[in-house]
């Protein structure tokens, strides 16, 4: 990647965590072996960990952004859950997610092999680099931050904004204005890089970033219009190249 002078068009990257930085549905598989070892008595009987890693990873991809209740309500319509006389899961949901928080996700992150060498070659480049990622309550910034150093991001990025410290969360604007004050950057000298065409791509834009979508949501059957798109944020660099000409 050449190098980039101060007066370049775009001076910054700011990045999604979840399917931009890392790979959540890796990290989930591997959560479900945890799982199926440690609370098998949670599942039906004969329930396979192929078919735990199935519905978990498809109800992540369908019905995460409404939170966990409608998570859970499809894997119990998915017949998985192991249920008592009276027609209720044996494992309340609470319980369950605090296992894929506490023993899951702060055990396994899993790395997206080009993640850590993209950022280093854009701030190489002179491009700085920021995160903004939701999560709300101290639980939720300290499962984040949790994340991001077993991915050993933090030293990479510049500024890292978990909507949670500053009670704005997106899509709404406010996180994208913070960040861009937090740089002392105009947004319009900003890429802001997600997988969500709400929260990211027209959130972003209603902020003046230049949104990026990274096209993993696809594969759920959602396509965002956007002005950029990518397979995966190694092609970030290249982007970075052609946008400054």
């Amino acid at each position: 990647m050449k190098h980039i002078n101060e007066n370049s068009k775009i001076k910054a990257v700011i990045f999604d965590l979840d399917h931009t930085l890392f790979d959540r549905y890796e990290t989930i598989k591997l959560v479900c072996e945890d799982m199926i070892t440690e609370k098998s008595h949670w599942f039906v009987d004969g329930t396979s960990l192929e078919e735990l890693q199935q519905v978990l990873v498809d109800a992540d991809a369908k019905h995460i952004i409404g939170g966990w209740k409608p998570v859970f309500a499809y894997w119990r319509e998915q017949g998985i859950m192991k249920l008592d006389s009276d027609g209720n899961t044996l494992a309340k949901s609470e319980e369950v997610f605090d296992f894929i928080w506490n023993y899951g996700f702060l055990k396994h992150a899993v790395k997206y092999p080009f993640t850590n060498p993209m950022l280093d070659e854009l701030r190489a480049a002179g491009i700085r680099t920021g995160l903004i990622t939701n999560a709300s309550g101290e639980k939720g910034i300290k499962r984040q931050m949790a994340k991001l150093t077993l991915l050993d991001m933090t030293d990479r990025l510049d500024n890292i904004l978990i909507t949670g410290q500053v009670g704005i969360h997106k899509p709404e604007r406010g996180v994208f204005d913070i960040m861009a004050r937090r740089l002392d950057l105009s947004p319009q000298n900003m890429l802001y890089v997600g997988d969500h065409p709400r929260n990211d791509v027209f959130a972003s834009r209603r902020a003046n970033y230049t949104p990026v979508w990274v096209r993993i949501r696809e594969a759920v059957g959602e396509v965002c219009e956007c002005e950029y798109s990518v397979k995966d944020v190694s092609e970030i660099p290249a982007l970075v190249d052609k946008i400054n000409g």
